[in-house]
């Protein structure tokens, strides 16, 4: 059996840099965006996240990704990957995600989770993990 805990907390975007795939004159477009970000709460350090994005409009976009997560866990270093699927709508960025399976290294090894995060424009996101942590 494992153990299952629950993480909350706040992310700051530090850097956002899109590049433009393809545009429509409609204001749809097709783009990359690469992301750094810095987590505090119940996780605490950084991360790199690669989205593509389809914006269907100006204001409404649909992405999916991957979050290369390296933070501590019970005070031990160590990373893994989450998988992203999102929305933009209304001002709000919004995800689900897991820890992509066999991904975790150091703290993070044999670790599984879910979670979502959402993030209103320029704020702070809130974040929510569960995790579950193989028994020793």
């Amino acid at each position: 059996m494992s153990e299952s805990i629950e993480l909350k907390g706040k992310f700051q975007i530090i850097n956002w840099d899109e590049q433009v795939l393809a545009e429509a004159g409609d204001g749809s477009k097709r783009s990359h965006a690469s992301i750094s970000q810095r987590y505090k709460g119940g996780l605490r350090g950084e991360s790199t996240i690669n989205y593509l994005m389809v914006y269907t409009d100006a204001a409404n976009a649909v992405f999916v990704g991957y979050e290369l997560l390296e933070c501590q866990l019970d005070g031990d270093a160590g990373s893994c990957i989450l998988a992203h699927e999102g929305v933009f709508g209304n001002g709000v960025a919004q995800s689900s995600f897991q820890i992509v399976p066999g991904s975790g290294k150091g703290a993070w090894k044999g670790v599984a989770g879910e979670g979502s995060f959402s993030a209103p424009m320029g704020s702070k996101a809130e974040y929510r993990l569960e995790l579950f942590k193989p028994e020793n």
